[in-house]
């Protein structure tokens, strides 16, 4: 029996995208999600880096639903 659905959702840049639905068990009931973001390539920022540059993005907003 499943004790409820979630969805994650993130954007950046103008861009979102979020997962399908998954189907938590009552095993995650009381759980906290800690969600970490982040740069997780090899592009070394400067301030000299140009805005355009898209190769990297970091997280700036997630977002969780439960049902």
């Amino acid at each position: 029996m499943y004790a409820g659905l979630i969805t994650i959702g993130a954007s950046c840049n103008g861009q979102q995208a979020s997962s399908p639905l998954h189907a938590l068990d009552s095993t995650w009931n009381g759980q906290v999600f800690d969600f970490h973001g982040g740069i997780y390539n090899q592009v070394d920022f400067t301030p000299s880096t140009p805005a355009e540059d898209g190769s990297a993005c970091i997280i700036s907003q997630l977002s969780l639903s439960h049902a």
